[in-house]
């Protein structure tokens, strides 16, 4: 009697045995749901980035079009009397845009102390390139070999709603271009273009 209980009592230790995990087992789990969890948290990650990069390129394209609603509104301050306004870009500070009022109407583009606002991208965004379409067709790119673009301004004059587009090249030569790309991105690679046409239309790709 004794020896069958003891053999029942075998039997039932074993069956909870099967049940049970090893500390192999144990171990391969946890390893699974680090790795998993690791690559979700990798994605979301990559998922910020590109969110934050896509809002940089959408608060972009919205102070140009501010400039524009300025150039074509009833905004006038003292000493603009010609109702200009504009988005400069200065490709040896690419971190940062600067919204002016335009008072001196012979060149064209910024002067120190017409800034209104300064806009600084969230790190890690700069421009990475600004790509041009001269008034001859075409198209050139700031970080082509040889080019010698070393900014942009994009300018709007009262009343009209059409952009004035002018690519600023070495030695400060301003030359019109019908219509220009500016690609903002980070050092890995990620860019987002903003596109603006002569006819005053602004695009984000």
């Amino acid at each position: 009697m004794k020896k069958a209980m003891d053999n029942n009592r075998d039997l039932k230790t074993q069956k909870r045995l099967r049940y049970g995990f090893t500390i192999i087992e144990l171990v391969i789990v946890i390893a699974i749901v680090v790795i998993i969890t690791a690559v979700v948290l990798l994605r979301q990650k990559d998922f910020d980035n590109t969110t934050l990069l896509k809002n940089t390129g959408y608060e972009f394209a919205l102070s140009v079009k501010e400039a524009q609603s300025y150039g074509v509104s009833v905004r006038r301050e003292l000493g603009n009397v010609g109702g200009r306004y504009g988005i400069h870009i200065n490709l040896d500070s690419p971190k940062s845009t600067i919204l002016y009022t335009d008072n001196n109407v012979q060149n064209n583009s910024y002067d120190v102390g017409e800034e209104r606002r300064v806009d600084v991208f969230e790190a890690p965004f700069s421009i990475k390139s600004v790509c041009v379409v001269p008034m001859g067709g075409g198209e050139e790119c700031s970080n082509t070999v040889g080019s010698s673009i070393r900014g942009l301004e994009i300018l709007f004059v009262r009343p009209n709603p059409d952009a004035l587009l002018y690519v600023v090249r070495v030695g400060n030569v301003v030359e019109s271009v019908s219509e220009a790309r500016v690609s903002i991105g980070t050092a890995k690679g990620k860019t987002i273009d903003v596109v603006i046409f002569n006819i005053g239309l602004v695009s984000v790709l």
